[in-house]
């Protein structure tokens, strides 16, 4: 028996990130925070799935990585997220490879 494997060592084309319904919007004024992305693909592998967290400027994470689907996540900001401070959103992608067979 011959087991077929695939290597793929390039990484997931980036796409962008955003906060609220906006491409621009820069800040947040509800209790929650909608993430947006658009754009990630990996041709070889393919993406199965992404995670999300937010991150502090000094690099605490102030929400845990959380399972994301489809184009968005909506996150309940907590008492670590403090007025007038910028946070960033993380993302994890997971790829899996394609089993073709032939």
């Amino acid at each position: 028996m011959v087991t077929k494997v695939t290597v793929d060592v390039t990484p997931p084309s980036a796409g962008k990130v955003y906060v609220g319904n906006v491409i621009s919007t820069k800040y947040v004024t509800t209790d929650v925070i909608t993430i947006h992305w658009q754009g990630f693909r990996d041709e070889e592998s393919n993406i199965k799935e992404f995670e999300c967290a937010v991150m502090s400027e000094n690099g605490e994470i102030v929400v845990d990585f959380q399972p994301a689907s489809g184009s968005s996540i909506t996150l309940q900001k907590n008492n670590k997220f403090t007025d007038g401070h910028s946070f960033r959103a993380i993302f994890k992608v997971i790829l899996f490879s394609i089993n073709h067979q032939r």
